[in-house]
């Protein structure tokens, strides 16, 4: 008796931490990167990210995941990285939330739209929260009085948003709403292709008085079709994707015309929609400098990366002037070279940082003076 006394207190002890575990199960593997900040990765993440934003200074972004639980429900997580403390925070939601959207109220506050289901047609709450960047805790939660689906685009400075309300069999609804969700002007349907769904390039006027979304449309040239209008008007079709001079990096608007500046591998441009004309003009061919202040929420200058080096590029003149090279690189160097290309380039320090986002993978990393990787922030691979 006395020889098997060990094992039973050894079992008693197994039972007791079995017990334990089942009372007390390990959290769950946080929603977002693989990983622990700084060498976790964007690629392989635990759910999938719906929505990416940097703030207006450049020093800090975030990026919301959301993963579909055994439950059928959601769990949900936005993560922050602030570029000068070199640091990740996360803000985990309350399960069953969806966040379809991110974006900057100002430097130190985050808004998120998160709904109830990842089914637009499902959808029977909307909230707004508001998330601290420095503490990443949920300072305000508004529930809105109308169901949105997404906020495609804030009005700047102001608590007012450009939601999309539903999908419909023969179009997509939409309006502008207050931050309390009630409708600013009315509701408006555009009519499109069944299967067509909203783009991400949107934008409403400083004054509140005029919108630009754009949506994926099979029928429209490069399958993309851009839509002009007003809280009390509705909206109407303007152009085309084909019409632009590559991909879109930025888009505002106001009565004077929408204003974006597209990209095409080193090439840079600034174009604009003339509202009376209904043409796309590009400003340096034109040889006309655009006045900014017509468009008080677009920056002066827009910086880039690509395979080749730093790109600094003026709006108002259309020029581009190189701010490092790559072509001496070493051909150790490609892989990240490759991944950094095609992404904003942000002044940190006597760096950079570059932020580019592939396919709902974000590469996020530190550059040095001269463009060379310094370190890792959320690399993708």
């Amino acid at each position: 008796m006395g020889n098997r006394l060990p094992y039973y207190i050894l079992g008693v002890l197994v039972l007791i931490a079995l017990i334990w575990r089942i009372a007390n199960p390990p959290p769950p593997v946080p929603v977002g990167p693989v990983g622990t900040f700084p060498t976790w990765r964007s690629n392989g993440p635990i759910g999938e990210m719906s929505s990416q934003s940097t703030n207006p200074s450049g020093a800090a972004w975030a990026g919301a995941w959301n993963l579909k639980t055994e439950e059928d429900t959601f769990r949900s997580a936005i993560w922050i990285i602030d570029f000068q403390k070199y640091k990740a925070a996360q803000c985990e939601l309350e399960k069953g939330l969806y966040v379809t959207d991110i974006s900057w109220a100002d430097d130190d506050t985050l808004r998120a739209l998160a709904v109830d289901s990842d089914n637009p047609e499902m959808v029977t709450e909307s909230k707004v929260l508001h998330i601290s960047a420095k503490s990443a805790d949920i300072e305000k939660t508004t529930v809105l009085k109308t169901n949105a689906i997404r906020a495609i685009a804030w009005r700047p400075g102001a608590d007012e948003f450009l939601a999309q309300l539903s999908t419909l069999d023969n179009g997509l609804k939409f309006a502008v709403l207050s931050e309390t969700g009630e409708v600013i002007g009315k509701e408006f349907t555009i009519e499109a292709p069944k299967g067509s769904a909203l783009h991400t390039d949107a934008a409403v006027s400083a004054d509140g008085d005029m919108f630009v979304l754009s949506i994926l449309d099979k029928t429209a040239g490069g399958g993309r079709a851009y839509y002009i209008g007003s809280p009390t008007d509705g909206a109407a079709h303007a152009f085309d994707l084909e019409d632009l001079p590559g991909r879109t990096e930025g888009i505002w608007v106001s009565g004077a015309g929408v204003l974006m500046v597209c990209a095409q591998y080193d090439k840079l441009y600034a174009v604009t929609y003339d509202l009376e004309s209904g043409e796309i003009v590009d400003a340096k061919k034109s040889g006309q400098t655009l006045d900014m202040s017509q468009w008080p929420d677009a920056p002066a200058n827009m910086k880039f990366v690509t395979y080749n080096g730093g790109f600094d590029f003026d709006l108002a003149k259309g020029a581009t002037k190189k701010i490092f090279d790559y072509k001496k690189l070493k051909s150790s160097e490609d892989g990240w070279r490759q991944v950094v290309q095609d992404g904003r380039l942000y002044p940190l320090g006597k760096g950079y940082i570059s932020v580019n986002v592939t396919s709902g993978e974000p590469d996020i990393r530190q550059l040095d003076k001269d463009g060379k990787k310094d370190r890792d922030l959320l690399p993708r691979y």
